[in-house]
């Protein structure tokens, strides 16, 4: 099992941009299922607070590609 992290927070994002990446809890399944159709992704939970957004992933490539999650994201 290799898993990747990206995320944001309240030291590395200002308040606009971490607006942008808060989910409401059907916008959050929505991501997760976005998210789990991405080429190699076995299991993934999103952590999404006032503060921070954190996604973790598990990948059969042990290399998650970002890109990736940002266009699921994006998607919403």
């Amino acid at each position: 099992m290799t898993i990747s992290v990206i995320g944001l927070n309240h030291k590395s994002a200002n308040i606009d941009i971490r607006g942008k990446y808060s989910f409401t809890s059907d916008a959050l399944s929505l991501l997760l299922r976005r998210i789990k159709k991405v080429t190699d992704v076995n299991e993934v939970i999103v952590i999404s607070t006032c503060n921070r957004t954190e996604i973790y992933a598990d990948s059969k490539s042990g290399h998650l590609d970002r890109q990736n999650l940002l266009n699921a994201e994006k998607e919403y």
